[in-house]
C-alpha cells in the first residue's frame, strides 16, 4: 500500500534502488556490506521504508569510506610534501609551486591539505623550519648573519634579517648575542 501511493509499482521500486546499489558500487570501494548483500536486502523488503534504510545505510557506508580514502590520500600527500620541504628548504630558488610539482597535486589543494594535517599553512611551516636552521646557526656557529640567511634560504641578508626580526623579536645578531653568551 505504501508503494502504491507513491505511484510506482514495487518491482520497479526494487529494480530502481537496486539500479542505485549497482551503479554506487561501480566506484570500486570496499564497503562492509557488498552491493549484492545490499540488493537481496532490498528485494526481500516489504516496506518503502525497509528499501530506503538499505539503499541509506548502503550509501552513508560508501560516503565513509570516501572521505576515509580521501583523508589517507590527505595525510600521504602531506608526508611526500613535508619530506621534500624538508630536503630542500634551504635552496634559494625554492616555491610552494615546485613542492606542488613534486608531489603531483595544485598548488591550493596542496596549502588546504598541508593546513588540514599541520594545523598551519605550508609557508607557515617552511617559515618555522628556516628559523630554526638560522637560530641554531647563529647559536652554534660563528658565520656571518648573511651567511646564515643564505644557508636557511633567504638570498637577501635584510629579507633574513626582517623575517627573523618578525618571528623571534630580536635581530639575528641580538639573538645570537643572547643565546650564545647564555650556552
Amino acid at each position: 500500500q505504501e508503494i502504491n501511493r507513491v505511484y510506482l509499482q514495487r518491482g520497479a521500486l526494487k529494480v530502481l534502488l537496486k539500479g542505485i546499489v549497482f551503479k554506487a558500487a561501480s566506484m570500486n570501494i570496499a564497503l562492509e556490506i557488498s552491493a549484492d548483500t545490499a540488493a537481496d536486502a532490498i528485494e526481500s523488503s516489504e516496506t518503502l521504508g525497509c528499501m530506503l534504510d538499505i539503499l541509506e545505510t548502503y550509501l552513508l557506508d560508501m560516503c565513509r569510506e570516501v572521505r576515509n580514502d580521501r583523508n589517507r590520500q590527505g595525510r600521504q600527500l602531506f608526508e611526500q610534501a613535508k619530506a621534500y620541504i624538508d630536503e630542500n628548504y634551504g635552496r634559494e630558488q625554492f616555491s610552494l609551486n615546485e613542492v606542488a610539482v613534486h608531489v603531483a597535486a595544485s598548488p591550493n589543494y596542496l596549502c588546504s591539505v598541508f593546513k588540514r594535517e599541520y594545523g598551519s599553512g605550508l609557508h607557515e611551516y617552511l617559515t618555522q623550519l628556516r628559523m630554526q636552521r638560522a637560530r641554531e646557526l647563529l647559536i652554534h656557529t660563528d658565520m656571518s648573519v648573511g651567511s646564515v640567511g643564505m644557508r636557511a634560504g633567504y638570498s637577501n641578508p635584510y629579507h633574513f634579517s626582517m623575517n627573523f626580526k618578525k618571528y623571534t623579536g630580536m635581530t639575528p645578531t641580538e639573538f645570537r648575542r643572547k643565546n650564545q653568551s647564555s650556552e
